[in-house]
């Protein structure tokens, strides 16, 4: 006997359906993290938006996903609270994951430094020592070529 497929199983198939989903996904889990963060710290709107210098209409907008919640205002928040947010991609069909760590394990000890971040203008790492910026470039040539 033949399955019938829900009415979200058919609206999925469609690959405009597909990104659409994917994205309410991504504000949805952005959102339910941020609430999780504030609860832990004990946030409440207004602190949040003390903390940002913005609005606690603002704060209200991003948690609800209506603000556009790109990953500048992520790393904003984040901050704000004292977190440090990370990426994970999922293949859809085999499950396997990949993230930052994964892809270029030699480089964790970047993730453990505070505010290490590349200048695409001057071509320089901040927040590294000299040696660890040598060895940042060589494997970072390596995982682009692989």
């Amino acid at each position: 006997m033949k399955r019938v497929k829900t009415a979200y199983e058919r609206f999925a198939q469609n690959t405009s359906n597909k990104r659409l989903l994917e994205q309410e996904n991504l504000i949805i889990d952005a959102t339910e993290v941020l609430s999780a963060i504030m609860e832990n710290e004990k946030l409440t709107k207004a602190d949040l938006a003390r903390r940002l210098g913005k609005s606690k209409s603002y704060v209200t907008q991003v948690l609800s996903g209506r603000a556009n919640l790109t990953l500048r205002t992520l790393g904003d928040l984040g901050v704000s609270m004292g977190y440090r947010f990370g990426l994970q991609a999922t293949n859809i069909e085999s499950g396997h994951v990949i993230n930052w760590q994964t892809r270029v394990p030699s480089l964790g000890f970047a993730r453990s430094q505070p505010y290490v971040c590349w200048s695409a203008t001057s071509g320089t790492l901040k927040g590294v020592a000299p040696l660890e910026r040598q060895r940042l470039r060589q494997d970072t040539a390596l995982a682009l070529s692989a």
